[in-house]
């Protein structure tokens, strides 16, 4: 006999809700993407997991996976994630979702530290040359050029300034 048959068509899940971590990342941050509330299936069907896409914007570098490492990362690059919701509909195969969520990022600069100075000792009427130092944890890639700001001239111990101080 001649038996009916009903298919039913496929409804798309809704793309999720997504957030990039560190939401200010500088250049020595790993960047992750957060999934803030999850995709719904009008259908029912399990949102089985998720496609993760992540690209530099400008270049044709991309990385699915859920996090991008830091050492890939430079100053002033723009990443962008992309997450699509997967299904099986029809219990044979994974099927990307047609809405997916994009979020951007722009990677900024990594602040750079003066190396803290030992106690220093000079006797009166002598000269004491001090070299400044520090570090740059991503050398902005040679970009940047360190320089260095005295606020406030050295003092004794007794918190007198000193009368002579010079800068090169």
């Amino acid at each position: 006999g001649f038996a009916p048959t009903s298919t039913r068509p496929r409804r798309e899940p809704s793309a999720p809700i997504i957030q990039i971590t560190p939401n200010v990342p500088g250049t020595s941050s790993d960047l992750g993407v957060t999934i803030t509330t999850d995709s719904t299936d009008p259908d029912g069907d399990v949102i089985q997991l998720y496609r993760i896409v992540w690209g530099k914007v400008g270049k044709r570098i991309v990385d699915e996976s859920r996090s991008v490492q830091a050492s890939e990362t430079l100053k002033d690059d723009v990443w962008q994630v992309t997450v699509t919701p997967r299904t099986n509909p029809y219990g044979v195969a994974l099927v990307d979702g047609a809405n997916s969520a994009t979020a951007q990022v722009t990677v900024g600069n990594t602040v750079p530290t003066a190396i803290p100075q030992a106690r220093l000792a000079v006797a009166v009427g002598d000269s004491l040359d001090i070299q400044l130092t520090g570090q740059d944890v991503d050398a902005d890639q040679g970009r940047d050029i360190l320089t260095f700001d005295i606020p406030t001239a050295p003092s004794t111990a007794a918190g007198e300034y000193l009368a002579s101080f010079t800068t090169p």
